[in-house]
């Protein structure tokens, strides 16, 4: 693990006068309209389970095996693809997700990203035998009809143990949580068995509206990441998370999810977009670079893992980003997101 430390005034730069030479966002509304349905889900270790420092893949894993076997009809086939019932099937659509033949704004490409990811809290490590453990879950736009299926796929993963050892759980409840994060709609019961689909998820504006609001003209605002986050700029693994490499990653993010998930393929001035956030200055940046290794059971080899974990500050016109930069938070930016990586939190 190193340590990075950068500010831009201490460094012998000055910082420009917020808001000067930088461009006009366009309408960003359309980007940040797709639904989150974000969940908790809590267990109870009926044996010691053991997991990694960074579970995400662990949890995937034994979510994606589990359900795989509740809902196929044809586990002969390595793939989905060509199954008579793959447009009917929640784990193609969970996790081999194609876009249709002559699908708009699809050219060069038929794999879409997953519309899910799950993320335990950081360290989680062993849970022993009667202990209470959670982890989080989102599922976008459409996805969110297979929350039964989610549910049930849960239960069964407890039946079935998992991590080093599988050890066993129970389910004790799953819960829709509220703009800030915490538990709202009670959406299984454990206790009694109930299933009740909450009926909503959060969009970017409706985060938005439940935050402390924002100021008027140039502002400051945190980015805190606070799982490991590997951020691409001209091909290689960025140093520094300057804005517009940011803002790259949720547009990027927010848009693929769209297409796939939500309203379809999404008409915006991408490079005007693009062109405001350069004008956006990193102020102020701390974090630890962090590295692991996940061992994929597909792969049957480690897979080194890289990402930081610190805060960054930026300075500037930012008001008309901040509906996709709350929603980019609930769904994770970056590399490796339905792992649980890239998650960060926004202040201002």
């Amino acid at each position: 693990m190193g340590g990075v430390c950068v500010d831009s005034n201490a460094a012998g730069r000055p910082a420009p006068p917020a808001g000067v030479g930088g461009s006009a966002w366009p309408d960003l509304t359309l980007l940040a309209d797709l639904p989150v349905l974000p969940l908790e889900v809590r267990a109870r270790a009926r044996d010691p389970i053991f997991l990694p420092e960074h579970a995400g893949s662990s949890l995937r894993g034994a979510f994606g095996n589990t359900l795989r076997s509740l809902v196929c009809v044809q586990r002969e086939r390595s793939a989905c693809a060509g199954c008579p019932e793959e447009g009917r099937c929640a784990y193609p659509a969970l996790f081999e997700p194609r876009a249709d033949t002559g699908q708009a704004g699809t050219v060069g490409f038929t794999d879409l990203p997953r519309p899910y990811l799950f993320r335990a809290p950081p360290g989680v490590g062993e849970v022993a035998a009667g202990d209470a453990f959670s982890w989080y879950a989102a599922l976008v736009g459409r996805a969110a009809c297979h929350l039964p299926h989610a549910v049930l796929t849960w239960r069964a993963m407890g039946e079935a143990g998992m991590g080093r050892g599988r050890g066993r759980f129970e389910l004790l409840a799953v819960d829709a949580l509220d703009a800030a994060g915490e538990p709202g709609a009670r959406v299984y019961d454990g206790a009694t068995g109930l299933f009740s689909p909450p009926g909503y998820g959060w969009t970017g504006a409706e985060l938005l509206t439940a935050a402390t609001p924002a100021p008027a003209g140039p502002m400051e605002l945190t980015i805190e990441f606070r799982t490991p986050t590997s951020l691409k700029w001209a091909g290689r693994v960025a140093e520094r998370p300057e804005f517009h490499i940011l803002w790259r990653a949720v547009q990027r993010r927010l848009s693929m999810l769209r297409l796939g998930y939500g309203g379809g393929r999404l008409d915006l001035d991408f490079r005007a977009a693009i062109a405001a956030a350069e004008a956006v200055e990193l102020i102020e940046w701390h974090a630890d670079r962090v590295n692991w290794a996940r061992a994929p059971q597909r792969q049957g080899r480690r897979v080194p893992m890289s990402g930081w974990v610190g805060a960054a500050r930026y300075r500037g016109v930012l008001q008309p980003a901040l509906p996709a930069l709350l929603l980019g938070s609930r769904v994770g930016v970056g590399d490796n997101c339905a792992l649980g990586q890239g998650w960060y939190r926004v202040n201002w």
